[in-house]
């Protein structure tokens, strides 16, 4: 995993899509959260949204970081699934 400054942030995120995404946080490994399989894509506007919704939900309500990354997972496949989460 490349160098993240995390010691400014304490925690950095990288979303990879289909590949799931890799969470870092300061003094700790990195961790990894699958993404939710889907056989649906129908648009994929607002899924980046819609992870960074779920995962700072989950954490404002003191969930762990892997839950939190796994709802914001499950709400981007939700998303992803749908036409005109713009709308």
């Amino acid at each position: 995993m490349p160098r993240y400054q995390t010691d400014r942030s304490g925690a950095w995120i990288v979303t990879r899509g289909a590949a799931g995404a890799e969470i870092g946080r300061t003094g700790e490994p990195w961790l990894h959260v699958e993404a939710v399989p889907t056989d649906v894509v129908a648009d994929p506007t607002g899924v980046g949204d819609a992870f960074r919704a779920g995962f700072l939900a989950a954490v404002v309500r003191g969930l762990p970081y892997p839950e939190a990354g796994r709802l914001g997972g499950a709400l981007a496949t939700v998303v992803l699934q749908n036409v005109g989460t713009q709308t």
